[in-house]
């Protein structure tokens, strides 16, 4: 509720013309949306999207491979490291029937592996998966040729290589929630207005007291409203001095 509140909040200060700034370059991104819907015909802007569509989407298939190849990399490292078992494998080229007799049965081994797939990234491996791929790089490739883009989970472990590791997909962002950024980070709310006046606070030279001004923004005209501010500050100050 609070952030729903907020949000209308911050519409009616865009409306209003409470942050002049912010509000004009609103109005200007409206005149240029119109003009363009208005100017330019309906097909070419159709056909400008497709084609955008198409051009993005050129090397989808060798960034689908890459993205799970990677997904498949890291969550293996994770199900061997659950399982104390990646000081068994030293490198990926290791058969797994080489190293995995050393430390617990075949069938129990491949029935984790098979699980913890299961349930991480829902993916569903063929029963006999340590006989068809022989190492972890041949099932690393294996993964990579699936249909689908395999995600990668949204967990702590998980958060460095989600940033940093080019070759995992990251979903874009709808252009609807450009709008709703700009509203919720630039236009500020009726509680901001108030208790945030630090860019109109001056000294008056009489006084020495702070005082509000509207001179440097009008974003400030409701704060300037907020009867008894300058008393506050000067208890505030006195009372931090003590």
């Amino acid at each position: 509720m609070d952030v729903i509140i907020d949000w209308l909040e911050k519409i009616r200060n865009l409306i209003q013309w409470s942050d002049p700034k912010m509000t004009q370059v609103f109005l200007i991104l409206l005149v240029i949306v119109f003009l363009v819907i208005t100017f330019l015909p309906m097909r070419f802007i159709l056909q400008i999207s497709y084609f955008y569509k198409f051009w993005k989407g050129r090397n989808w298939q060798k960034k689908r491979i890459a993205n799970n190849q990677e997904v498949c990399r890291i969550e293996l490292a994770n199900f061997l490291q659950e399982n104390k078992l990646e000081k068994v494998f030293m490198t990926y080229d290791d058969k797994w029937l080489d190293r995995v007799p050393k430390v617990m049965k075949r069938s129990e081994f491949e029935q984790r592996l098979l699980k913890y797939f299961q349930t991480t990234v829902k993916l569903f491996l063929p029963s006999d998966i340590l006989t068809l791929c022989e190492t972890p790089n041949k099932l690393i490739e294996y993964v990579g040729v699936t249909s689908t883009i395999v995600k990668l989970p949204m967990n702590d472990r998980n958060e460095d290589a989600r940033r940093l590791n080019k070759n995992i997909r990251k979903k874009g962002t709808p252009l609807h929630w450009h709008l709703h950024n700009y509203i919720m980070s630039r236009i500020p709310s009726d509680l901001y207005l108030i208790r945030n006046p630090s860019l109109g606070l001056e000294i008056d030279p009489a006084t020495g007291l702070q005082h509000v001004v509207a001179t440097t923004s009008k974003r400030l005209v409701n704060a300037n409203m907020f009867k008894g501010y300058d008393q506050k500050i000067e208890n505030s100050q006195q009372v931090a001095s003590d």
